[in-house]
């Protein structure tokens, strides 16, 4: 798919076309800059060129502009890569090349180390529930994970390109904003059944949590709103705001990390119908469907039935991925679209770019035709992981929503159900939320 937004053409001569290159150069020309891009190897047609061009090789004629490759996009495989990060016009860089060139980087294999996740295909210690963590990667480790650092390697290439040539122009995306939410546990009380209302109860009085207590009680004897249940907020605010929402629900079977209502329950059909009201509707697939693939199918059947719509948005249920296996299960059952690339506990930019873009399987060598949205921020995260406050958080928020303002692109943000309560843990974060909304 190309996102072209002008008619305007640069050419590129590149010894070998592989798949990695021809992926790049589109992600890199089409995707950020709105311009078309042409990859040849034939130098006589190269030579006869005359608009904006250059090499994207090792030698080129004297006054002929030319970017140096590093040698990951001509290379096949997964192999462990020396990643020494430097500083070029202030940005962070990595995979540094000889002169000549016009940049002391190659900007394209470092984009694609990013963008394919390669260090995720490495050798690496997962977190207690499987998950590579932030902490692990090249860009938190070196300070540039809150920026989207592929996008601005992009501008700068743009910029090298206008210099020779005048008549070069670039048209980066509009600023756009995704309001996603995931209904991991519909109600915090309502619709439990008795043995499960009965044990919370007892789990209640032995715990000695007197306040939840008496709120199970009022909203299962006396019928007050269940705490979980912001839906009405969430639908008066998203047509307020006019701004795109999209719910993701968990319908896996009941288990210790799946403990939504069961998929046959009223409530949460009547919930679900109503999302789909202001709201995109999105599988989010078990915890468990990592270890069985097989439930992943059904999950997905069961919430098709309900809004009698085909599903083909996901968000992983704990953002778990391992790759390709994670993303190669989601094409087979038909989605198109993931929204799960991003870090629990970190604010950022998981793949080093706000533009959503289409999976690289780095096994299979080739480009998939899933897209991937990737988001920067999620409430949990901010509050649990970081320990910020409602008015830190805004601060965050407020960096990250800026560097994608400037470049250009989605900012997509993770938020709960219950975390727009405002009661008890959450006190203070619907403001949070609301401004987010407001702002973007």
């Amino acid at each position: 798919m190309t996102l072209l937004r002008s008619q305007q053409m640069v050419t590129v001569y590149c010894n070998e076309i592989t798949s990695r290159v021809s992926f790049t150069f589109n992600l890199i020309f089409n995707r950020i800059l709105g311009v078309e891009v042409s990859v040849i190897s034939d130098q006589q047609n190269f030579e006869n060129v005359k608009g904006p061009k250059f090499v994207y090789g090792d030698n080129a004629d004297d006054g002929v502009l030319i970017l140096k490759p590093f040698g990951l996009l001509s290379s096949e495989g997964i192999n462990e890569q020396s990643l020494f990060v430097e500083e070029y016009e202030g940005t962070p860089c990595f995979f540094g090349v000889e002169v000549p060139s016009a940049m002391p980087f190659d900007p394209f294999s470092a984009s694609f180390y990013l963008v394919s996740r390669y260090e995720e295909y490495l050798p690496h210690k997962k977190d207690s529930k499987g998950r590579f963590e932030a902490s692990q990667s090249v860009a938190f480790q070196n300070g540039f994970l809150r920026k989207p650092i592929v996008q601005i390697w992009a501008l700068k290439i743009a910029k090298i390109i206008k210099s020779r040539f005048s008549e070069f122009n670039y048209f980066p995306p509009d600023f756009s904003f995704i309001n996603t939410i995931d209904i991991d546990n519909a109600f915090a009380y309502k619709g439990k059944g008795l043995w499960r209302s009965l044990g919370g109860m007892a789990k209640d009085v032995v715990t000695f949590k007197a306040n939840e207590f008496f709120m199970r009680l009022s909203v299962l004897v006396f019928g007050a709103d269940d705490p979980y249940d912001t839906y009405k907020m969430m639908g008066q605010l998203a047509k307020e705001s006019k701004v795109e929402t999209i719910c993701f629900l968990l319908q896996g079977n009941y288990g210790k990390y799946d403990k939504n209502l069961k998929h046959t329950n009223h409530h949460q059909i009547s919930t679900i119908k109503n999302l789909a009201e202001f709201s995109d509707i999105g599988i989010h697939p078990s915890f468990a469907s990592n270890k069985n693939h097989k439930l992943l199918a059904a999950e997905k059947r069961r919430l098709e039935d309900i809004v009698q719509l085909s599903i083909t948005k996901s968000r992983q249920h704990y953002l778990i991925m391992s790759f390709p296996e994670t993303y190669q299960h989601l094409i087979e059952n038909g989605i198109t679209d993931d929204y799960s690339m991003g870090y629990v506990g970190e604010p950022g930019f998981r793949a080093g770019i706000s533009i959503p873009f289409p999976f690289y399987n780095l096994l299979d060598e080739k480009e998939t035709a899933l897209m991937v949205h990737p988001f920067a921020f999620m409430d949990r995260g901010l509050k649990d992981y970081l320990n910020l406050s409602p008015l830190e958080a805004k601060e965050i928020i407020n960096e990250v929503m800026l560097e994608v303002k400037a470049l250009g692109g989605q900012l997509c943000s993770v938020w709960h159900n219950e975390s727009l309560n405002e009661k008890g843990e959450w006190y203070g974060w619907l403001a949070v939320y609301r401004y987010l909304v407001a702002t973007s």
